[in-house]
């Protein structure tokens, strides 16, 4: 019967041991620190994309003018595809981490930082991709006969680095390349509203407004009409206090006259009663 008692004894202080040190330990967890190997992967996706869709912009401008090819189409395609396989990937990495609330405060303030970079880039794409389809559909290659806008620019296209002259482009017919630009523009449809989607996904996933903490600096022209609206507002307080200051003295000269006219009057009244 001893032994059974001291062994329950035994055993309510290991609970106990057991029951403090959790205690402690849980006492010593504070926020947690990310990776900074997940951190740079993320801005690294970042900075692929904010490049990808800087050229997108760049090249977008030719199509419809007399530089305009199929080698520009077929980079902008290529770019265009890039740019959706990294928002989707960078999708997949950085909002899951936005929505962890054990971050420490630095880690969290680089994440929200990167992700207002990462949305005004999906923002900007997405409004090239609108104009390039337009665009396409205005002036095709092999469908009709569009006359291009000449810009001027009479160098030859040396941008597009990644395309590969085949024989099979060569030999391809004026019909086979008429389909092959329909299906480009039902595929940059397609990208256009995959884009879409995307970016209301991320938007609906990640409670933070991309331009929340956003103050431009004043321009010149801002800058002027707050002085002028201060000078302005001078001017009208200083109007304001010169007519306080006139108004204050014509009462004082009013009660003045007011209080010598009653005294010379009761001075007037005394006289003639003695008299």
């Amino acid at each position: 019967m001893s032994v059974s008692c001291s062994s329950q004894i035994h055993g309510e202080n290991e609970i106990s041991r057991v029951q403090l040190r959790s205690f402690t330990n849980c006492r010593d967890l504070g926020p947690g620190k990310l990776d900074p190997g997940i951190i740079q992967e993320c801005a690294k996706i970042v900075a692929e994309l904010n490049q990808e869709t800087a050229v997108y912009c760049t090249l977008n401008v030719y199509i419809g003018s007399t530089q305009d090819s199929e080698a520009l189409r077929d980079e902008l395609r290529r770019i265009r595809l890039r740019g959706l396989e990294l928002a989707q990937l960078n999708k997949l990495k950085l909002v899951p981490l936005l929505n962890n609330t054990t971050l420490s405060p630095d880690d969290t303030q680089e994440l929200e930082r990167l992700y207002k970079i990462f949305s005004a880039c999906l923002e900007l794409l997405e409004t090239q991709l609108i104009k390039s389809l337009a665009l396409i559909k205005a002036f095709p290659l092999h469908n009709g006969t569009k006359v291009l806008i000449n810009t001027g620019t009479s160098e030859p296209f040396l941008l597009c680095k990644h395309t590969k002259i085949t024989v099979e482009n060569l030999d391809t017919s004026t019909c086979s390349k008429t389909l092959l630009e329909q299906e480009e523009i039902r595929g940059l449809k397609r990208d256009v509203n995959a884009l879409h989607e995307l970016i209301y996904n991320i938007t609906q996933s990640a409670d933070i407004n991309p331009w929340a903490d956003f103050e431009p600096p004043p321009s010149n022209k801002t800058a002027k009409t707050i002085n002028a609206s201060s000078s302005i507002s001078g001017s009208a307080d200083t109007a304001v206090t010169h007519n306080t200051v006139r108004t204050q003295r014509c009462v004082c000269v009013i009660v003045l006259t007011f209080s010598a006219v009653t005294i010379s009057a009761v001075v007037i009244g005394v006289v003639l009663g003695i008299i």
